[in-house]
């Protein structure tokens, strides 16, 4: 396995059964809870676009 890979993985689920509704909801919650960068940074340039409007006018 390459070295950067495996330092990039921080959790790994090995599952032997199907995942009931609640299981899969539980696991993407867990997933979906780590807002991504970007986010933020279109975030903080909006509101950036929004004060240099405001200046001008």
């Amino acid at each position: 396995m390459d070295a950067g890979l495996a330092e990039s993985i921080e959790q790994l689920y090995i599952h032997n059964s199907l995942l009931s509704q609640e299981q899969v909801g539980q696991l993407m919650s867990e997933i979906a809870s780590v807002p991504e960068p970007a986010t933020a940074s279109l975030g903080l340039l909006g509101l950036a676009a929004l004060m240099m409007r405001r200046r001008r006018a």
